[in-house]
């Protein structure tokens, strides 16, 4: 039986979060996500869309914490909030080391469109197409 795209990207999101949860970040696909799990941490999509490049997204979120803080800063325009560059320079980091991580555990590994609000962008393998 032939594996279809959509079976196949499911099975990559898969292993991807498992990569990423093997060496320690919390990470979910997002239409797999129970009340149980923490809110912050690796948020892991299919987009198989080609127009927007089909592959498995993943999205950094702070901790909700944080998140509210920073959202209130912007929403006040308290640009000198400690808090914004700090998040700032966290989210950069956790990109980085996304990337780092996902190309080790052998994955095809590229920059998301903008357009879509991840970090990191893991496409099929060639083998899997």
């Amino acid at each position: 039986m032939a594996v279809t795209g959509e079976e196949a990207l499911t099975r990559l999101a898969q292993d991807v979060v498992a990569a990423l949860t093997r060496v320690g970040f919390a990470a979910r696909h997002v239409e797999w996500v129970s009340e149980e799990m923490p809110s912050g941490g690796a948020k892991v999509w299919i987009d198989a869309n080609a127009d927007s490049g089909r592959g498995v997204y993943v999205a950094w979120c702070h901790h909700p914490e944080l998140e509210t803080v920073v959202r209130r800063a912007v929403e006040t325009m308290d640009l000198t909030a400690p808090e914004l560059p700090f998040a700032a320079a966290a989210l950069e980091a956790i990109r980085k080391a996304l990337h780092e991580v996902l190309r080790a555990a052998g994955f095809a590994v590229s920059e998301p469109p903008d357009i879509s609000g991840a970090q990191a962008m893991v496409r099929l393998p060639r083998s899997w197409s």
